[in-house]
């Protein structure tokens, strides 16, 4: 719903975040996918878990790891991290093998993992 709260988007998703970026994660049947200010499926849903968009990507969980994606539904970084969180200053913090590090947005380490 809007600030007047006027209804929107019809309650048809379970689990909805935020937007963020123009797109807003949600949970479908299937999977968490992204849907657009309207309420049409913008990335289709075949995430076990999917966030809002920081700085252009989302982190996404698939095959229990966390990797980012774009906004369109490209995955750009693999999905190799334990953990992962948001991008701020253009840097996410990850954990991988029990340990904590940053990558930029390409996915290199600027902090390498550890304890």
């Amino acid at each position: 719903m809007d600030v007047t709260g006027k209804v929107i988007i019809k309650p048809a998703f379970g689990e909805p975040f935020r937007f963020s970026e123009g797109l807003c994660a949600v949970e479908f049947e299937d999977g968490f996918g992204y849907i657009d200010r309207t309420g049409k499926v913008a990335i289709p849903p075949k995430y076990e878990l999917a966030y809002s968009f920081s700085e252009g990507l989302a982190r996404v969980k698939l095959r229990n790891r966390f990797g980012f994606i774009d906004k369109t539904g490209r995955l750009v970084i693999e999905p190799v991290f334990e953990v992962a969180w948001g991008f701020s200053g253009g840097l996410a913090m990850i954990m991988i093998d029990g340990k904590k590090g940053y990558i930029n947005h390409e996915g290199k380490y600027v902090w390498k993992p550890s304890r």
